[in-house]
C-alpha cells in the first residue's frame, strides 16, 4: 500500500472462451485511463447525484502511483492441473483483492459478444453473476477513501450512483457459463466477518 493504490476491474467477457477477443476493453480501460491522468477527461458525478448532495470530490487518479487488479492477466491461464488450481484459488481470493483495491471499476463500453450477438453495457453487467459479486464485495470491504467507477469510453467516466443497486438480489444472479466454481458459499466468510 506505500508503493501506490490498486485499482480492481470489473467487467463482462465479450466471447464465450475469452474475455476480449479484440482487445476492445481494454482499449477502452488504457484510453479512459490515459485521458482521466492526463487531464483531458474526469470522473464526473451523475447529475441526479449532485442534485441531491452538491458538489462532491472526484476520485485523482493522479496522486499515486496506480496498480491495475484485471482478472484476465491476474488470473492464471492455461489447461494444465496447476493452472486450473492456481486459477480456482485465485478465483477463490477475488474478494480479498477487491477489498485491497482502492478503486472499483466497472468497465462497460457498449460492445457486441460475439458468440451471443448481445449488446453489453452497464445494465447487463449488472446482471452478471460475477459482477454482482464483485460489486457485493466491494459495498462490504471497508474502505477509508476510494471509489466506484463506471467507465463506459475513453471521454465518459463517472462515480457510480448505487441508489438501485440493493434492489439486485445476490441470488438472481446469471451466468452464461459455468466454467469454475464461484465461491458463493464460502463468500459471507471473506466479506462479512462473523
Amino acid at each position: 500500500e506505500d508503493l501506490g493504490v490498486a485499482l480492481f476491474v470489473s467487467h463482462q467477457w465479450l466471447a464465450d472462451s475469452h474475455p476480449d477477443p479484440k482487445a476492445e476493453q481494454l482499449a477502452v480501460l488504457q484510453d479512459a485511463l490515459t485521458n482521466i491522468i492526463s487531464g483531458r477527461s474526469r470522473v464526473r458525478l451523475p447529475v441526479v447525484m449532485e442534485m441531491v448532495y452538491g458538489r462532491l470530490p472526484t476520485p485523482d487518479l493522479r496522486a499515486k502511483p496506480l496498480y491495475i487488479w484485471y482478472d484476465y492477466f491476474c488470473c492464471p491461464q492455461g489447461n494444465s492441473i496447476q493452472a486450473f488450481r492456481q486459477r480456482q484459488s485465485a478465483i477463490d481470493n477475488i474478494v480479498s483483492y477487491i477489498s485491497r483495491c482502492k478503486y472499483f471499476v466497472v468497465l462497460c463500453p457498449s460492445l457486441t459478444h460475439m458468440d451471443r450477438r448481445l449488446v453489453l453495457d452497464e445494465g447487463t453487467w449488472a446482471q452478471r453473476g460475477w459482477c454482482r459479486m464483485e460489486r457485493l464485495g466491494r459495498e462490504l470491504a471497508v474502505h477509508e477513501s476510494g471509489a466506484a467507477i463506471v467507465i463506459e469510453s475513453g471521454l465518459r467516466q463517472y462515480l457510480m450512483f448505487m441508489t438501485s443497486r440493493h434492489l439486485d438480489a445476490p441470488g438472481d444472479w446469471k451466468f452464461l457459463t459455468k466454467v469454475y466454481t464461484l465461491p458463493q458459499t464460502n463468500m459471507e466468510t471473506h466479506i462479512v466477518p462473523f
